[in-house]
């Protein structure tokens, strides 16, 4: 899966690849311009809905939140 959204981003401009010169059974993922631009506007919004966020349900469940969604991703990860 991650190889598909890798080429997605390739294939619409975001990101590109070039060999790893260390290890050339890799490869080093570069942001370009237009993707240093999507990352800056992806923080910007997900730290706006994180203070909406926060102010609904407060700083400490929302933690809770977080850490409870980040527990079950890396179960479900492994059990893959």
């Amino acid at each position: 899966m991650m190889s598909k959204i890798v080429g997605l981003l390739e294939e619409e401009g975001y990101i590109y690849i070039r060999k790893n010169p260390n290890d050339s059974r890799s490869s080093i993922i570069f942001l370009n311009d237009r993707g240093k631009e999507l990352f800056v506007a992806l923080k910007d919004c997900m730290q706006e809905v994180r203070e909406k966020f926060d102010t609904i349900v407060g700083y400490d469940r929302m933690e809770q939140v977080l850490e409870t969604m980040f527990e079950l991703a890396n179960k479900l990860e492994n059990e893959e």
